[in-house]
């Protein structure tokens, strides 16, 4: 799911079955209903579209992703509101709010997915 482009990614129905079973992306799916897509090889979901975080303090967000293999790259819109490490590990920074994001890239096509983050003092 990419917000800011008003896209969402879909995989296959056999790979969103084993997620699901696994209960990786169930609460970031919520209520969403699925749709069988043909086609469809590569997704990246992270599990909390919303967190919150104590400047000083950290928060570890985690990415659903397919291929399973795939690296994912974690940025934040506003470095002086939260950085973000290679794991997903976020360190609050100072109050504010901000946008981290996992993104992974797949036959030259990158994925990306999106946590709007609060942080407080």
């Amino acid at each position: 799911m990419d917000p800011e482009a008003n896209k969402i990614y879909a995989i296959s129905g056999r790979s969103m079955g084993k997620l699901l079973q696994e209960n990786h992306i169930r609460k970031a799916l919520g209520d969403v209903s699925i749709v069988e897509m043909r086609g469809v090889s590569a997704m990246v979901v992270i599990e909390t579209p919303e967190a919150s975080v104590k400047a000083s303090k950290t928060v570890t967000l985690k990415a659903a992703v397919l291929p399973e293999d795939s690296v994912v790259t974690w940025a934040s819109s506003d470095t002086t509101k939260a950085t973000v490490s290679s794991k997903g590990v976020v360190s609050g920074v100072a109050a504010g709010s901000c946008v981290i994001s996992a993104s992974i890239t797949v036959g030259g096509v990158t994925y990306k997915d999106v946590c709007n983050l609060t942080v407080t003092n």
